[in-house]
Order: C-alpha cells, then sequence, then structure tokens
C-alpha cells in the first residue's frame, strides 16, 4: 500500500461533473395570526330615568287627517276688498249676491278705490258719480271680494262696451264653473279662462248682502258732500 495520498480522488477530476450547488430557498415570512374578535354583549338600560320628561297623553294630542288642511290657525276675514279679481286667480261667484248700486271712483287718487255714495246726495255729485254692478266672489284660496262692473255708455244699436259683456258673461258663467279673467291687450274686453281640472265647490262665508256690503265699505263711504274725495273731485281740495 502507498504511502502517497491519491490527490486526484480528494480533489477531484477535472474532467469530471461539477457537483451543482444547492440555492438556498427564502424564507417566507410568517403571518400573525389575527387576533380574534371579542363579542361583548351589553344589555340595554330600558328604563327612563329622565324626571324632566312630561307625561303626555299621545292618543289626545294625535290630530285627525282634516286638521291637517286647516293647522296653524283660523283664518278671520274681517274686510273685503271692492276690485276685480286677480288676473292668476280662478274664482267662483255668487248665484245670488249681486248688488246694484252707485258709486265714485277716486281714479286720480293714490288708492283707486270705489267708494259707496249715499242715496241722500247722490244727485249732487255730479258726472263722477256711476252706476256700478257688484259682484260678489270667492276665490280657491278663500279670498273673498267684489267685483265693480260699470255698465259705460250705449253704443249705436244699444250695444254696452265689449269690457262690460265680457266681465258680464265671466261672471255669469262663474256662478257653476271656475274661471279666471284677463284683460286683453287689443283692448276688446276680458278673455275668459275656465278650469279644466276638477276643483271642489267654494264654501261661501255665512253672511248676509248687508254684512258684506258693510264689510266691504266701511271705509270707503261718503255720506255728505264734506268728504275729502268729494272735495277733490268737485272742488280741487285737498290735493
Amino acid at each position: 500500500m502507498s504511502d502517497e495520498m491519491d490527490i486526484a480522488a480528494i480533489l477531484g477530476d477535472d474532467d469530471s461533473e461539477a457537483t451543482p450547488a444547492v440555492v438556498a430557498e427564502p424564507v417566507k415570512k410568517q403571518k400573525k395570526p389575527k387576533a380574534e374578535k371579542l363579542e361583548i354583549e351589553v344589555e340595554a338600560d330600558t328604563k327612563v330615568e329622565d324626571t324632566k320628561i312630561l307625561d303626555i297623553d299621545v292618543e289626545a294630542q294625535r290630530l285627525d287627517p282634516e286638521d291637517f288642511e286647516s293647522s296653524g290657525g283660523k283664518r278671520v276675514i274681517d274686510t273685503i276688498a271692492v276690485h276685480k279679481p286677480p288676473q292668476q286667480a280662478f274664482f267662483r261667484v255668487h248665484p245670488t249676491f249681486w248688488y246694484n248700486t252707485g258709486t265714485v271712483c277716486d281714479v286720480d287718487g293714490f288708492d283707486r278705490n270705489d267708494y259707496l255714495v249715499s242715496p241722500d246726495i247722490k244727485d249732487k255729485v255730479g258726472p263722477d258719480f256711476k252706476a256700478v254692478l257688484l259682484v260678489y266672489y270667492i276665490t280657491r284660496t278663500g279670498t273673498v271680494g267684489l267685483w265693480p262692473i260699470r255698465p259705460g255708455k250705449v253704443g249705436r244699436g244699444g250695444k254696452r262696451s265689449a269690457w262690460y259683456s265680457t266681465a258680464l258673461s265671466a261672471a255669469e258663467r262663474g256662478k257653476t264653473t271656475w274661471v279666471r279673467v284677463v284683460a286683453d291687450e287689443g283692448g276688446t274686453g276680458y278673455i275668459r279662462y275656465e278650469a279644466t281640472c276638477g276643483m271642489p265647490e267654494p264654501i261661501w262665508p255665512e253672511w248676509d248682502l248687508k254684512t258684506i256690503i258693510n264689510m266691504a265699505f266701511k271705509d270707503l263711504y261718503i255720506k255728505d258732500m264734506n268728504h275729502p274725495v268729494i272735495q277733490k273731485l268737485l272742488y280741487g281740495r285737498g290735493e
């Protein structure tokens, strides 16, 4: 046995295949375990200890459906306007409360109101005194008024003005149908519109004709010749 070491056996043969290197696999990061959800049951305290809570009778406070239509107070009417119905408003006309009388219209004044004239002085007022038909009407919102319709002069063939005839026609139609009137820009009278959708019948205040006239003219009544409107119209005073 040779004392020489087999160097070739130890170092290996240069011509022999090299042993492949071992590649270390990357170390995977371990995930932390999820924390378990803690379900805590809280017992609700259903007992109210607030001493400020009132002992309200909830059934007594309950409103009927009809109360929603009139909630917020009761409307009080203590005056009646004397003018044509607003052209944006549909209105109805009372079938019986039509009143023929005479008024003075303060056209050049600030208010442009119709003043009811006492029969004792109507013959002294002069040309400013005009016959007028007062038509009692009510709008959809419950506003009431007196529409003064003046006959005007009679033309050829006994015809009245177009303003009078169209206003009277609208008033007649308003007895049974909701209507509105708009002045024709061409000056040929009033254009009448009639409601095409269903509207409830009007609810008229429970007044008689005397109450209506007194409410409308309580501040617009001329009982003697000393009234400021008469003094201004006839004598030019108080302007």
